[in-house]
């Protein structure tokens, strides 16, 4: 068992920040075991052909609410490339009598760089993420 409280994957949907949320990603998330307070992992979002990945590295922070920080990197010679997104989150506290609450991150990303004329860098996004 890993010390790491974000090891293992998380089903992974963003919406842009508009009353209607339309969906600005949705995927899986995977976070390797990864020595205590590092992050290490990859996005990947297979609904779309062919598949697109980000390879993430980042950290966390202890305390209430767990807080992670990680950058999302594109993989050079594919969809992805050049692409770099920031992501900051919470992991949600467990309710004392919550039912069937499953474990969730919440939280915010941002395009960091632009990636085409029509994805241009300071879009920002609010995310979910819950435990696989």
């Amino acid at each position: 068992m890993s010390d790491n409280p974000f090891v293992g994957k998380w089903i992974y949907r963003s919406y842009l920040n508009e009353p209607s949320m339309p969906v600005f990603g949705e995927g899986t998330l995977t976070f390797d075991d990864s020595p205590l307070g590092l992050l290490a992992g990859k996005l990947t979002m297979p609904i779309v052909k062919p598949t697109l990945q980000l390879n993430v590295r980042g950290n966390f922070q202890l305390g209430t609410p767990f807080q992670v920080r990680f950058q999302g990197v594109g993989l050079p010679g594919t969809g992805t490339a050049g692409w770099i997104y920031d992501y900051i989150g919470y992991l949600v506290p467990a309710w004392p009598d919550g039912v069937k609450q499953v474990t969730a991150i919440v939280g915010s990303v941002i395009r960091t760089v632009a990636h085409g004329p029509q994805s241009p860098a300071g879009v920002v996004a609010s995310f979910i993420a819950i435990r696989e």
